[in-house]
Parts: C-alpha cells; sequence; structure tokens
C-alpha cells in the first residue's frame, strides 16, 4: 500500500546584509555554522576514495536519442561507448518528442541489444498506432533480445489539438503494459 505523506513548507525570515549591519542582535550564519551531524564517509552509499564502482545497490543508467541523419551516427556511438564503458545497470533508448523517430530507436534499441553488454530498455509509445503495429512492433523488439520497455502513452500528434486516439487504438500506458504481458 503507498502511503502519502504532505509537508507544509516552513518559511523564514533571513536577515539581509544590511540589517546584520544594522541589528547587532542579527548574527551572521557564517558566525555560528550548524554542527554537522554526520560524516558523508558513514552513510554506507558512497564509493571508497579512489575507486570508480558504484555500490551494487545503486542502479544507474543513461537515456540516448538516436541520431536523426547519418552524418551524426558516428560521434552517436562513441557517445553511446564511452556510456557503456560507465557500466550503467541500462541504457534507455528514447523515441523523441511525440515519437517522432520510431525507426531510429528502433534500430538503436536492436543493435545494443544484440552487440552490448548492458540491457537496453526501448520506450515504447501508443499514441497514433493501431493496436496491431504496436503488436508488431513488440514482437520486433523481442525477437531481437529487447526484453524490457518504458511504456508510455505518448504525446498526441503535434498540431491537433482536438485528436483522440482512433477506435482500434490503446488509450493508456496500463493498455500498452498489458498487450506487451501478452504478446510476450
Amino acid at each position: 500500500m503507498a502511503t502519502c505523506t504532505s509537508a507544509t513548507p516552513v518559511l523564514s525570515a533571513v536577515p539581509t546584509p544590511a540589517a546584520r549591519a544594522t541589528d547587532p542582535t542579527v548574527t551572521s550564519p557564517a558566525a555560528n555554522p550548524p554542527e554537522p551531524t554526520a560524516n558523508p564517509a558513514s552513510f554506507g552509499w558512497l564509493p571508497a576514495r579512489g575507486s570508480d564502482q558504484l555500490p551494487s545497490h545503486i542502479t544507474t543508467s543513461f537515456e540516448v536519442m538516436p541520431p536523426r541523419n547519418p552524418q551524426t551516427a558516428p560521434k552517436f556511438w562513441t557517445t553511446v561507448k564511452q556510456l557503456v564503458d560507465a557500466r550503467p545497470n541500462f541504457i534507455s533508448v528514447t523515441y523523441g518528442a511525440a515519437g517522432q523517430d520510431r525507426r531510429g530507436a528502433r534500430a538503436v534499441t536492436e543493435i545494443l541489444a544484440r552487440h552490448v553488454p548492458t540491457p537496453p530498455i526501448a520506450h515504447l509509445t501508443c499514441v497514433g498506432t493501431s493496436i496491431e503495429e504496436i503488436t508488431q512492433i513488440v514482437t520486433d523488439y523481442l525477437d531481437s533480445g529487447v526484453r524490457t520497455f518504458l511504456a508510455l502513452r505518448g504525446d498526441p500528434p503535434l498540431g491537433k489539438p482536438g485528436w483522440t486516439p482512433a477506435d482500434d487504438a490503446l488509450v493508456r500506458a496500463t493498455d500498452l503494459i498489458r498487450l506487451i504481458r501478452e504478446v510476450d
């Protein structure tokens, strides 16, 4: 069961430099620094000094957006190699705004799944896509070794303020999750 808490913001007045100069009862924060309550090294989650390894309970990831033109592909893959060398837990591959670059995202995700030790997470949206098309996309991803998805409803198409989903389309991300599980 999820729990929600609400906090009331606490506002405090911080004296201005002019107030500190004219009122002898106002002290500078620097004059009374707070006592440290803990040594950061005692937190248990910081890496040892000189180590490039994060503790195993910290998850790291990167999100990449596939190149939109072939001229930027070499720089993109150089960057991906540098990210992989940092040993993240996964690399998320986005479609870009409004799902504009689905083919590029699929190609990059498949290359990562087949040739890189870091697992990719495929962004998958259901806006503007028929159930048949999404089923095929999921099948293609699964066939290429992709096993993890970030299921999103997605943004409505640009420039169509009155847009509504087609009758044969998924409406919510939860519908997309259900479809992924059925196909898998």
